[in-house]
């Protein structure tokens, strides 16, 4: 008997240790993940062993947890976790201290001053009482605080903050947190480009001591625009060719979007457009897959917040019914002399349970079924949408075709020049609708981004274009309801066409045609101009063109002014009409 209790006994102190050795080995790995900014892999892992762990072990993974949905972006996620960690029992003063400062990040994020700033004060009081977590986290706690007065308007201090955090950084060879750093100051000095470039190869340097693949990625992308601002057009290429090279290694879709991004404006200076477009497309792929994958992550996750607070409602309801369990039990001891009394109350209490259960059963089997009627309800009418936009799409296509075969049958060479206007009139509508289109599974937001939609009417005019032909944007990224979108659409092909159809330049000069798009206030302040000087012809007051324009301005609700070739219009993005 006595060899059995000890048997027993190192049995289970053996699988106390490797359960424990599992976790270990778990939170490693989460951890090696989130440094190499490979978030969403972190995430997965989390949320697939949760349910497995003790609440301590949960609650040290739903603190890792809380970094890797801020680096994400998603920081409603991120402040509900948040405000369920801290209502927990026995938590820590790291757990304590990393959830105070990833909560700041949420508080600045949302321009809560008052807030972050509270959540900053206790994660110091927490420093100053227990002085060992400095080394691991101390660098980041200066960063948060430097950022918090950055974007509150105190920029020296922001600065003096940083330059301690770097030098603590040294002191205690935090190169995560080192890299970051310098990347920081190096943008701070940007102005300044000696005193900026020794702050970003340092940052490639530490990105590189701990094979941080995608920082030093980011780093060389970041050096390749530095170096394409200053013109040094070949030194910001090879910057830019050895972020490609490292593109099997970054797990950032956004990291990649923004490297062929670059390449795509670097060969369009160097007058590759073929490749520039190619390029460009590439980086519309990278861009697509971080929006899915975000879609998909913000969904995962308010789904496990879902059920999160279900069980907490059950675990509440368990504690209710725990504690009346309890007052009967008190009552039947009193009770002990009314020994039949006292049996046909414990049944009857039995039987309201039994009937509790079978209503909780009931409730639970409808609410599924109404969930699985409104997700069928819901799938319909995505169906539908989707369906009715791509029937609209091929006719709008069919549209193009028969202007083309119209043009072409067309002996004038006038009135085929005005099917070519009606064409990229009906192409600009067509573009707008696939915009939309595109975006259908975003109910929250019909809209369509500005950018995107102005590059893409300009692309098919300078493609088309027989002689030499330079388009300048400077533009604002923001959306645009379809409607208003619409309307800017026409309103930018017209004045292109306009320009390509009469602006000539001086001699020995290319058209150049520029267009600068920025929000003030919510107003769209819009200048376009190009270079002509003298015109082949003369175009009347009234031209269709000018009417389209006109009419565009008006449906805008918003005023033009024009002064020769500089045409200023200004709308409100709201829609609402201009005083």
């Amino acid at each position: 008997m006595r060899k059995f209790f000890i048997c027993t006994i190192t049995l289970l102190l053996c699988l106390s240790v490797s359960g424990q050795s599992n976790f270990s080995q778990l939170k490693k790995t989460v951890e090696t993940e989130a440094l190499y900014a490979n978030h969403r892999e972190a995430l997965r892992l989390i949320n697939s062993n949760r349910a497995k762990l003790s609440m301590e072990q949960q609650t040290e993974l739903d603190v890792l947890k809380l970094e890797c949905l801020n680096a994400l972006g998603l920081h409603e996620e991120s402040f509900a976790l948040s405000q369920t960690i801290l209502v927990r029992p026995r938590l820590t003063p790291e757990q304590e201290v990393r959830i105070r400062m990833q909560r700041a990040l949420v508080y600045e994020t949302g321009l809560n001053q008052l807030n972050c700033r509270r959540e900053l004060q206790d994660a110091e009081e927490i420093f100053l009482k227990n002085s060992d977590l400095k080394t691991s986290f101390f660098t980041y706690f200066l960063m948060r605080k430097s950022s918090y007065f950055r974007t509150f308007g105190d920029d020296k201090l922001a600065l003096k903050l940083d330059m301690q955090a770097e030098q603590y950084a040294e002191s205690v060879t935090d190169r995560k947190n080192g890299a970051a750093l310098n990347m920081f100051l190096g943008f701070e000095n940007y102005s300044d480009p000696d005193t900026a470039l020794p702050y970003f190869l340092k940052a490639v340097r530490l990105y590189k001591s701990y094979r941080h693949h995608n920082g030093v990625a980011n780093m060389y992308n970041k050096l390749s625009n530095f170096y394409l601002k200053s013109g040094e057009i070949s030194t910001a290429k090879q910057y830019n060719d050895s972020a490609v090279a490292l593109g099997s290694k970054v797990e950032s879709f956004d990291t990649m979007s923004e490297i062929y991004r670059l390449k795509s404006r670097i060969e369009e200076k160097q007058k590759k457009y073929g490749e520039s477009l190619q390029s460009y497309k590439v980086a519309a792929l990278w861009t697509d897959r971080e929006n899915e994958a975000q879609r998909l992550t913000k969904v995962q996750e308010r789904d496990l917040m879902y059920h999160y607070e279900t069980n907490q409602l059950r675990a509440q309801k368990l504690t209710s019914s725990v504690r009346n369990t309890r007052k009967w039990n008190s009552f039947l001891v009193v009770g002990t002399l009314l020994l039949v009394f006292s049996m046909l109350i414990l049944l009857y209490f039995f039987k309201l349970v039994s009937k509790s259960k079978e209503r909780i059963r009931i409730q639970n089997e409808s609410i599924s079924d109404k969930n699985a009627a409104l997700e069928k309800n819901v799938q319909e009418k995505e169906f539908l949408v989707r369906e009715l936009n791509h029937r609209v799409k091929n006719n709008l296509s069919v549209i193009l075709s028969l202007i083309d075969f119209e043009r072409d049958e067309c002996e004038s060479e006038q009135y085929k020049r005005k099917f070519e206007h009606l064409h990229t009139r009906v192409k600009t509508i067509s573009l707008a609708h696939h915009l939309f289109s595109y975006n259908i599974n975003n109910f929250d937001n019909s809209t369509i981004e500005i950018r995107e939609y102005s590059g893409k009417i300009i692309e098919p005019h300078k493609a088309g274009c027989n002689f030499p032909l330079i388009v300048e944007t400077d533009m604002d990224p923001f959306n645009l309801p379809v409607d208003q979108a619409l309307s800017y659409g026409l309103l930018l092909n017209e004045l292109l066409t306009n320009s390509l159809k009469h602006a000539v330049p001086s001699e020995d000069q290319i058209l150049k045609i520029s267009l600068q798009v920025k929000i003030r206030n919510g107003i769209a302040d819009v200048e376009y101009q190009d270079n002509g000087r003298i015109f082949g012809k003369k175009a009347p007051n009234k031209s269709l063109g000018r009417l389209i324009i006109d009419a565009m301005v008006e449906q805008l609700g918003g005023k033009c002014e024009r002064r020769h070739s500089l045409y200023r219009v200004q709308f409100s993005v709201d829609g609402k009409p201009l005083g």
